[in-house]
C-alpha cells in the first residue's frame, strides 16, 4: 500500500511540474525565439489610402469600426496635420499606417471607452510606423487604458515619438498601453510626462510581448499634483483592477517604471533618461521596469528613480521566471523533484514510526 502511494504522489507532482512550465502565463520561450520581428509585411497590401487633412483622418476612423476593414491597406500620411474636436480616435486598425516622420499635433482625447489612444486597438496584423504625436491626454475615471499611439497592441508599433502629457486614473503608457504577447513595440521615443495610478510606464504600461530599442525622455509620476492625489488616494485599497483577468487588490502608485510598468514579456535595449517615480511614495518603482517576471536584457538607466518601497535602477520587484532552454530542463526538474519527493516520504516515514512508538506508550500507560 505504501508503494502505491509513493509512485501516486510522484506521478501527481511531476504533471504538476510539467503543467506550471507549459501554462500561458509563463514565457516558456527563449528570447531569441521571440524576437523575430517578421510580422506585419507591408508588401501585403492592395490598397493605398493618403491622408491630407484632419478631414481624411475623421472618415478613416468612421471606417476603421470594422475589425478587418483596414487589414490590407496602406494608409500614408502626407504632411503634418492638427486636429480638430471632432476627431477622437481611430478604433481598430489592422493595416499598415506609414507615418513617413510626419507630426499630428493637438491629440486630446474625447471619448468615453475604456480603451484610449490614437489607435484604440491595433490588430496582430497591423503596423504602425514613423508616427509622431502630440498632444495633451486627460482621461476620465471610466477610461481604465490610456496611452498615445494605441491603447492596446496586438501587431507592431515602430519609430513612433509621443511629446506632451498624459494622465490617468490607471493603467497608463508613454506609447501603448498593453502591449500584447503578440505585440512588438520597436525604437520608439517618448518625451511626454506621464502620469498614472497602476501599471506606469513611459513606453507601455503593461508589456507581454516585446519592447526593443525604445527610450524614455520623459517624466513618469514626478510632479507635486500626482502626490497630492495619491494621498487621497491612499487610505483605501482599490480592487477590481485587470491583471491577466485576476481581480486583485493594489495601492496607488504601484508599477511604475521609465520603460514599463509590469512587463511579463522581454524588455530589451531599451533606455531611460527621464526621473521615476517621486520620494517616499510608490511601490515596485525601476528605472526600466516597475516590476518583472519576463526577461531584460542590454538595457540602460540614467534617470533617477524614486520611490517608497521596492526601488530598483533597472526594476524595482522581481518575480519568478522560468524559460525551457532545452529538452533537459524538464529532465533535470523532475529528477529534482523526484530527488524531494523521496526525502519527503522518508521523512514521513520516520515520523510515522516515531507516531506509532509514542500511541502503543500511550495506550500502556
Amino acid at each position: 500500500m505504501r508503494k502505491y502511494n509513493k509512485n501516486f504522489i510522484r506521478k501527481s507532482l511531476t504533471v504538476c511540474l510539467i503543467a506550471s512550465l507549459i501554462l500561458p502565463g509563463i514565457p516558456v520561450k527563449t528570447y531569441a525565439e521571440q524576437s523575430t520581428v517578421s510580422q506585419n509585411d507591408p508588401d501585403n497590401r492592395t490598397e493605398i489610402i493618403y491622408i491630407n487633412s484632419v478631414e481624411d483622418l475623421i472618415d478613416l476612423a468612421k471606417k476603421c469600426h470594422a475589425d478587418d476593414w483596414s487589414t490590407d491597406k496602406t494608409v500614408e500620411l502626407t504632411q503634418d496635420i492638427l486636429l480638430s474636436s471632432e476627431f477622437t480616435s481611430i478604433p481598430v486598425f489592422d493595416g499598415y499606417f506609414k507615418g513617413n516622420g510626419h507630426t499630428i499635433f493637438g491629440y486630446q482625447y474625447g471619448g468615453d471607452g475604456y480603451v484610449t489612444g490614437f489607435f484604440r486597438y491595433v490588430g496582430k496584423n497591423g503596423l504602425v510606423d514613423g508616427l509622431k504625436l502630440a498632444g495633451s491626454i486627460r482621461t476620465p475615471a471610466s477610461a481604465k487604458v490610456t496611452g498615445s499611439i494605441a491603447g492596446i497592441n496586438y501587431g507592431m508599433i515602430k519609430n513612433c515619438t509621443y511629446s506632451g502629457t498624459i494622465k490617468s486614473d490607471s493603467e497608463t503608457g508613454g506609447i501603448v498601453v498593453v502591449n500584447e504577447s503578440s505585440g512588438t513595440v520597436l525604437n520608439c521615443v517618448n518625451n511626454g510626462e506621464i502620469l498614472g495610478y497602476y501599471f506606469t510606464g513611459g513606453i507601455a504600461g503593461k508589456n507581454y510581448g516585446i519592447l526593443q530599442d525604445c527610450t524614455n525622455k520623459g517624466t513618469v509620476n514626478n510632479t507635486k499634483e500626482w502626490v497630492t492625489e495619491d494621498d487621497e488616494r491612499s487610505p483605501d485599497l482599490l480592487s477590481g483592477l485587470r491583471d491577466d483577468q485576476t481581480s486583485v487588490k493594489l495601492q496607488s502608485g504601484t508599477d511604475t517604471g521609465g520603460i514599463v510598468g509590469m512587463s511579463k514579456g522581454f524588455v530589451r535595449g531599451c533606455t531611460n533618461e527621464g526621473v521615476v517615480g517621486y520620494e517616499h511614495v510608490g511601490y515596485n518603482v525601476g528605472g526600466i521596469a516597475g516590476r518583472q517576471a519576463g526577461g531584460v536584457e542590454n538595457c540602460k538607466n540614467q534617470g533617477k528613480v524614486l520611490g517608497r518601497k521596492d526601488v530598483g535602477g533597472i526594476v524595482g520587484q522581481m518575480e519568478p521566471y522560468i524559460a525551457i532552454t532545452d529538452e533537459n530542463t524538464i529532465t533535470n526538474s523532475v529528477n529534482a523533484l523526484h530527488a524531494s519527493i523521496n526525502s519527503a516520504i522518508d521523512d514521513a516515514d520516520e515520523t510515522n514510526e516515531s507516531l506509532t512508538r509514542d500511541m502503543n506508550e500511550l495506550k500502556y500507560y
